[in-house]
């Protein structure tokens, strides 16, 4: 199995199933707009657990990844108020084959757009501004890179980011969008070093990119 090949399919079959969703009028600019309201999350896990099947996968929704190594708050500079280590992780969808993990899809959706940075950077960013940091907050940035860098049965990651114009402002937490947008093709880019990855970018109802280093 060429996990390069079949990232690829993955992506290229998920923004097929997306767009024939949005044809058949399930998804529309209320969707991406008010996405809490409306389930889009749900909606992009679909359309990955359906990408999956195509490709002769067994994807499994909300899937608890136990950790090789586990995630140390400590290590990421963060705040320890109960539990140390982080040893397993939900992701959004989980890609089986023959009863054995071989990849995982994530879905971002505007409410987690600042995940794309580090823990620490994050945390430094909401002090900035005067937020509560005094609970830990491991970010997608750090879980996926962690994912990708110890283990070894995850032979692939699919990323799902977007819509980014749902926002009426152009700054989200002090940062431009097309700041934050940066810091998720780093975050892309850094997979891809890793693991065979792709990011597809939704941008709006029909603007959707696949992004591979």
């Amino acid at each position: 199995m060429k996990y390069e090949d079949l990232v690829r399919s993955i992506s290229e079959d998920f923004v097929k199933e997306y767009r024939r969703i949005v044809d058949s009028g399930i998804i529309t600019d209320k969707h991406l707009v008010r996405f809490e309201k409306y389930n889009l999350h749900s909606i992009l896990q679909y359309c990955l657990i359906k990408a999956g099947e195509k490709q002769g996968l067994l994807p499994l929704p909300e899937y608890r990844l136990k950790l090789v190594k586990p995630i140390d708050k400590k290590e990421l500079r963060l705040p320890v108020n109960k539990a140390r280590f982080i040893r397993t992780i939900k992701v959004d969808v989980a890609f089986l084959h023959s009863g054995k993990l071989v990849g995982i899809g994530e879905v971002v959706t505007p409410g987690l757009l600042h995940y794309g940075i580090s823990s620490q950077e994050l945390r430094q960013l909401k002090q900035s501004m005067g937020r509560n940091v005094s609970y830990s907050e491991v970010t997608t940035y750090d879980k996926l890179l962690h994912i990708a860098k110890t283990q070894k049965e995850v032979g692939f990651i699919v990323l799902v980011s977007g819509p980014w114009k749902v926002f009426s402002k152009k700054i989200f937490m002090g940062k431009r969008l097309d700041e934050w947008f940066k810091h998720w093709k780093n975050l892309s880019d850094k997979l891809a070093i890793m693991k065979p990855s792709r990011t597809i970018f939704i941008y709006d109802l029909e603007s959707v990119r696949l992004y591979s280093k």
